[in-house]
């Protein structure tokens, strides 16, 4: 198996966004398996692959550089001690999320009380 084929060098690719290899990564690993491998790892792999197919051409992400150097502040609600705000996704309705920052504890300086509040964030 060459570095290229695992699963591993896919999920390198997948976070430098480059799809296109990621998938290729992907695939190249699927070939490598049984012909009737019917496993959860396999599975999950081809969903993967057809996942990072539907990015062909596209990109994912695409953030003004302007944007990336202004600070901003962001309106939310303190809800189950779960941070929710509002956005909207490619130009739909303005609808509800929860912010996963990843972490496992955070902090805020907003207390219950003064919900909704507004936090500012620097962004990188």
């Amino acid at each position: 198996m060459t570095a290229r084929s695992t699963p591993r060098s896919a999920g390198i690719y997948q976070r430098l966004h480059r799809f296109d290899e990621a998938a290729n990564a992907y695939n190249n690993f699927i070939n490598l398996l049984p012909n009737k491998d019917r496993s959860d790892k396999a599975n999950w792999t081809k969903s993967q692959v057809k996942f990072l197919r539907a990015f062909e051409g596209r990109n994912p992400v695409d953030v003004d550089q302007q944007d990336l150097e202004t600070m901003h502040t962001m309106p939310f609600r303190l809800v189950d001690d779960k941070i929710v705000v509002q956005a909207k996704v490619n130009g739909g309705r303005q609808q509800d999320f929860i912010l996963d920052t990843g972490s496992e504890e955070t902090s805020s300086r907003a207390t219950r009380r003064s919900a909704p509040t507004s936090v500012r964030s620097p962004t990188r």
